[in-house]
């Protein structure tokens, strides 16, 4: 969180201020008080979209088909890292989360750690995410939350079939013909 923190390396990152985005001293203010609100629990509105804000900008830039052309490779990991901390304190911090949100924000931090070099928190995000590691046959309904939770256990290294999970969820309802699903 320290480096994260830094104003040196988020004004390398996000610039001054300019255009929507918060001077890095800031955004340093925001990812403090977020990281003191989650024991707390008091939240800013304001402050959880600013936070939301400039990480998906900073994933979105740092995956661009273009970004190696402006941003070197350790640039590029740095905004990974930044970018999946702050989407990690949003989520952590976010109340009344519909499940489609949930998945987006856990599936995006796992891909920012994993881009940033921090394979352990690409994990350890699935299980802050998804304590009860139960997924039930409400995702089935919903395809795109039920694609979502799919990539999210597959990057979290969870894919046996065990009861509970998505998998078994998935292999225990009936094909359109009468019979259990295919293995």
């Amino acid at each position: 969180m320290e480096r994260t923190l830094n104003p040196e390396l988020l004004r390398e990152l996000i610039g001054s201020g300019e255009g929507s985005l918060p001077t890095p001293e800031r955004l340093s203010e925001v990812m403090a008080y977020g990281e003191v609100g989650m024991i707390t629990r008091e939240r800013r509105d304001k402050d959880l979209e600013l936070l939301e804000l400039v990480g998906w900008y900073l994933f979105g830039t740092a995956s661009s088909r273009r970004a190696a052309e402006f941003y070197s490779v350790p640039l590029r990991r740095q905004a990974f890292q930044v970018a999946a901390h702050l989407l990690d304190l949003a989520l952590r911090t976010a109340h009344d989360i519909d499940d489609l949100r949930r998945a987006q924000l856990c599936f995006a931090i796992q891909i920012a750690y994993l881009r940033g070099d921090l394979h352990p928190n690409a994990m350890a995000i699935y299980r802050k995410a998804y304590p009860a590691d139960v997924f039930g046959p409400q995702l089935l309904d919903a395809p795109p939350v039920a694609a979502l939770h799919s990539a999210i256990q597959l990057l979290a290294g969870r894919v046996r079939s065990r009861p509970g999970s998505l998998w078994s969820t998935v292999n225990s309802r009936p094909c359109a013909s009468g019979g259990a699903s295919p293995p």
